[in-house]
């Protein structure tokens, strides 16, 4: 009957006792979405007429049609991007050590009555972990499905792949499915560890985005190994137009099996240069290589050069030894390097060496803005700076900022404060003119010690100055020449040891008149002075100076320091000459 319910055929004039047979083909369509179902029912009727009397029409009992159960289903494999595993494609899947493979086994019913199907897995290789997973069973060996008229499942299969496998290694995987009055099928997947190699950039599709304030722009993107074995990779790029810059900041050297890394390049475009789309179309390449086997890769970067802001500063020399209080003044220029007119807004701001800002400082600029500077213009700007009383000296970051829409740019020099103060050393705590005189007394004192010590050297004569020449003089003569000459040294010798009264009362008699002593300071000298041998340091300053008795006799014992050639000092005792006695002849040469 064709598409249709009805149809006609007309046989030619039968003569008498002619016959004829007719044959009734009807289709039965396809099941669809499990329709038409087993058990459904038609009937075909037919009738004959007569062409040339059409009375005569016979009748012919009609025909029922019952549709039968159909048990037919299908199995596909296919990978995790939807590609058909089968015969044609060679039933092979390249992958690499360590790796996750997921597979998908998509069941589809089409009969017209249901399903129960079991699906079996089994692997050729046991140290490869495999399983399958539908709704909620998980196995590693048998999984069962119920399949609807027209209904179908899809059954995940995840296979790790070990670790140690060897280059060339293949694992059969082998899914079959079976059920109740249905044929067997039987699907199988070969991961194979295999030496494929193959480079691939993410898309390239954005452009750089670059201004003409002279810094890089960086730009980003991946280049991922799709192979299974490391490769080693080699990076260029297409020259770019005379003034700009172009480089890698990050590139990978080399790439592990199915690794992905971030590259960053970037470009930096000469001042003032004008903001254009497409201003440069850079060709980033990679070349990867492992043996004598090569692979590539490669993209096409737009570079977009924008309206930009761009402040060029150049200041003057560095201002040393500023006075403080004072204000001081220098120039420094601002030059217009970007696409567009300049407007900026300028500060200064003041740093130690160690990069903290210093309010003891304190500036200003003139003008303070910047309207409207025409690309390429330049204008000169004054700087004033005035240290306060309070500025240590050291050197001082001055900063001049201009701050724009598109960010900042600055420039510094060094200024520092006049020296006027000593900060450390000997005299770090005087002040200097203090210093000075401290230094100058220090001289003088030195120079007449020396003239001292001078004069009461020893005069050694050997006596050869008194013999004529070539005269001949007797050791008769020349011991006698000395015993008249010795007149002792004693007058100007320091009396040490052990001494008597009478020794002590011949020294007194002797003796030079001493220099007056400085006054003492008040109070009993430092802990430092102090000799700890002789004990704990009589209480109290010695006594105001009175004319001397004739001291009594004493027991001999012994004198430390030794006295000097006129004895004791006016006032003193001997038990305040051993404690202080030291510090006296310092002070007295």
């Amino acid at each position: 009957l064709g598409d249709s319910n009805s149809s006609v055929y007309n046989f030619e004039t039968f003569d008498l006792l002619d016959e004829d047979d007719l044959q009734v083909r009807t289709y039965v369509p396809p099941a669809v979405d499990g329709l038409p179902s087993a058990g459904t029912t038609d009937y075909v009727s037919c009738w004959v007429t007569s062409s040339e009397d059409t009375a005569l029409n016979v009748s012919i009992d009609p025909v029922d049609i019952e549709v039968l159960a159909l048990n037919r289903y299908s199995a596909r494999l296919t990978d995790e991007s939807g590609n058909l595993i089968d015969v044609l494609s060679g039933n092979r899947i390249y992958t690499n050590n360590g790796e996750w493979v997921n597979l998908t086994l998509e069941l589809s019913n089409l009969g017209n009555t249901a399903l129960t199907l079991s699906v079996s897995l089994q692997t050729q290789l046991d140290s490869w972990p495999v399983q399958m997973q539908y709704d909620d069973q998980i196995s590693g060996q048998t999984i069962q499905v119920e399949l609807l008229a027209g209904g179908s499942a899809s059954i995940l299969i995840t296979v790790v792949v070990y670790e140690g496998a060897l280059s060339g290694d293949v694992n059969q995987i082998l899914m079959k499915t079976t059920g109740n009055a249905v044929s067997q099928s039987v699907n199988t997947a070969l991961l194979t560890i295999d030496d494929s190699i193959g480079l691939s950039f993410s898309e390239l599709e954005d452009p750089l985005l670059c201004k003409a304030d002279g810094n890089w722009h960086e730009y980003t993107f991946t280049v991922k190994n799709e192979g299974n074995i490391p490769l080693s990779l080699d990076w260029s790029h297409s020259l770019v137009d005379d003034g700009w810059e172009f480089g890698f900041f990050e590139s990978p050297k080399a790439l592990d099996p199915k690794e992905q890394e971030q590259v960053i390049v970037a470009v930096k475009s000469p001042n003032q240069t004008a903001a254009k789309t497409s201003a440069q179309i850079i060709l980033v390449s990679v070349n990867g290589s492992v043996g004598e086997r090569f692979t590539d890769a490669s993209g096409s970067i737009q570079v977009n050069v924008l309206d930009t802001f761009h402040a060029g500063i150049i200041a003057n020399n560095n201002l040393m030894s500023i006075e403080r209080g004072v204000v001081t003044q220098s120039l420094f220029s601002v030059t217009n390097e970007g696409n567009i007119p300049l407007n900026a807004l300028f500060s200064v701001a003041f740093f130690d060496r160690d990069g903290v800002q210093l309010d003891s400082w304190t500036g200003l600029i003139k003008p303070d803005q910047i309207s409207s500077l025409p690309v390429g213009d330049s204008q000169n700007l004054e700087v004033l700076i005035t240290p306060g009383n309070d500025a240590e000296i050291g050197i001082v970051t001055v900063l001049i900022t201009a701050n724009t829409s598109d960010g900042n740019y600055s420039t510094s020099f060094e200024a520092s404060v006049e020296v006027t103060t000593i900060q450390g050393g000997l005299f770090g705590a005087l002040p200097s003119w203090a210093a000075y005189s401290t230094l100058f007394g220090m001289i003088v004192v030195g120079l007449l010690i020396g003239l001292r010590v001078k004069r009461g050297a020893r005069f050694i004569d050997d006596g050869d100055a008194l013999v004529a020449p070539d005269v001949e003089a007797s050791a008769v003569h020349l011991s006698r020449r000395e015993d008249a000459l010795d007149v002792s040294y004693q007058v100007n010798e320091l009396a040490s040891g052990a001494v008597s009264a009478e020794e002590m009362q011949q020294a007194l008699a002797q003796s030079l008149t001493p220099l007056s002593p400085p006054p003492l300071p008040a109070g009993r000298p430092p802990a430092m002075m102090q000799n700890p041998a002789l004990g704990a340091v009589p209480a109290g300053r010695p006594p105001v100076p009175v004319p001397a008795a004739p001291p009594p006799p004493v027991v001999q014992q012994a004198i430390s320091p030794p006295l000097p050639p006129g004895g004791l000092p006016a006032g003193w005792t001997l038990e305040q000459w051993q404690h202080y006695g030291a510090e006296w002849l310092r002070r007295n040469g």
